[in-house]
């Protein structure tokens, strides 16, 4: 191992952003009946490990149907938070005026204005990014 700026690009944001850019997968929200539209996700594994470790229990499947009202907002939260973390880029529009919907880091309102659909897509497709990084870490760590 050697130290040093190796890694750095020398560009805003250094080695890590041009990490997450390396790794960014486009989706297109083909399934949800819209297919000009596309989110630019960043892989998960390219987040700082603090970040994994505290989004780490909205990863475990879970079963709303059994949670009382107060967990399952808790739950919502997270997902939002995860959302606005790992959304750097899409062209969505505003559903009414049709204008560029800012991505949720610059509006945090702006997922709250997309069809569940939208947000299901965008799940699933982080779902498979997080299979591939294995099991979540320990809470409380």
């Amino acid at each position: 191992m050697t130290t040093g700026d190796s890694m750095s690009t020398g560009t805003k944001g250094g080695w890590l952003r041009e990490l997450q850019k390396s790794k960014a997968r486009r989706i297109t929200l083909d399934d949800a009946g819209c297919p000009n539209f596309w989110v630019l996700l960043i892989d998960p594994s390219t987040q700082p490990y603090g970040w994994l470790v505290k989004m780490g229990k909205g990863r475990r499947t879970t079963d709303l149907t059994e949670m009382p009202p107060e967990e399952i907002e808790e739950v919502f939260k997270d997902q939002k938070k995860m959302l606005i973390d790992l959304i750097v880029d899409w062209n969505i529009t505003h559903p009414e005026t049709g204008e560029p919907l800012p991505i949720p880091r610059e509006s945090n309102d702006s997922i709250d204005l997309l069809p569940i659909q939208f947000i299901t897509l965008i799940n699933e497709q982080l779902g498979k990014l997080f299979e591939t990084m294995g099991p979540p870490p320990p809470s409380g760590r």
